[in-house]
């Protein structure tokens, strides 16, 4: 994740040859910077209440023309409080050349629990209770319900909310996920007397959702304490079920490095891309599986 004072958004024009896991290689067109103290639609007025606070995920949503920027746990780093948001923006893009232009905030989402309480960017306390706190990192709206699904960094989590921004429900976390010590007693909050499960900070950074809306495949930023740690290659992906809201498999991806965090996005059931991120430097790769 990587904090700017001014944010760049490019956009690619990627063009699919006929078999679909063929892809030219993305070409940057252009980009905007945008003010970094730049405040949202909720009203607040400093950075901790109304700072738009750029971007862990970007999402267009082609059934609605609509893009979305989400925001992570906010500018305290966890030690602040600051109630979590998405933005709903403006992107104008030329048919032609791939150029944007006229970058615009049209209305922000609170996310809040069940009760309406905001689910707030402030690391667990005690740290062996998640509670309300949240760090989202990945976001993806189920085309056939039009509801979000957000990923987190804390549980790590995964949760589904309505168009208001209210949780309506929490996927099951696998419990070989969780961050914890060798008596399975959890702390979400930092590795320390952590050996096993998700490490601090590197929980679900990457969602993707399956065209059809049935799956969702969220993927760690590292390995876990338990799979290498700091030294680890392999990352896990898990596969949500949209019906069921448990987990129905999970896949291991090596990656070209340690340092690496991911993000995903899927074509099909069967063909996903991944994005890593190391550092200030991006690339992109396609897999897929029979």
């Amino acid at each position: 994740m990587i904090r700017l004072t001014a944010l760049t958004i490019g956009l690619a024009l990627i063009c699919a040859a006929t078999a679909p896991v063929v892809r030219a290689a993305p070409e940057f067109v252009n980009g905007l910077v945008l003010d970094g103290a730049l405040l949202d639609r909720s009203g607040g007025t400093d950075a901790n209440t109304g700072r738009v606070g750029y971007f862990s995920d970007i999402y267009y949503d082609p059934q609605r023309n609509q893009w979305w920027g989400l925001s992570d746990r906010g500018p305290g780093g966890g030690f602040l409080n600051y109630q979590t948001r998405v933005q709903q923006f403006r992107l104008k893009v030329d048919n032609k050349t791939g150029a944007i232009s006229g970058f615009k905030i049209l209305g922000t989402i609170v996310f809040k629990d069940e009760f309406r309480n905001p689910l707030d960017g402030i690391a667990p306390n005690p740290p062996s209770v998640l509670g309300n706190a949240f760090d989202p990192e990945g976001f993806v709206i189920n085309p056939r319900t039009h509801n979000s699904y957000v990923s987190d960094e804390y549980g790590p989590s995964l949760y589904e909310f309505n168009d208001k921004g209210v949780r309506v429900r929490t996927f099951v976390t696998p419990a070989n996920l969780i961050p914890r010590d060798n008596a399975t007693m959890p702390n979400f909050a930092s590795d320390t007397g952590n050996t096993k499960g998700k490490r601090t900070n590197r929980g679900f950074e990457g969602l993707a959702i399956s065209p059809d809306g049935h799956y969702l495949y969220a993927m760690l930023q590292s390995a876990m304490l338990d799979e290498g740690g700091g030294d680890g290659v392999c990352n896990r992906i898990v596969k949500f079920s949209t019906e069921s809201g448990t987990a129905v498999a999970q896949y291991a991806y090596q990656m070209e490095g340690s340092s690496q965090g991911r993000g995903i996005s899927a074509y099909s059931r069967s063909t996903i891309t991944n994005s890593w991120s190391s550092n200030e430097t991006i690339e992109a790769s396609a897999w897929g599986r029979s």
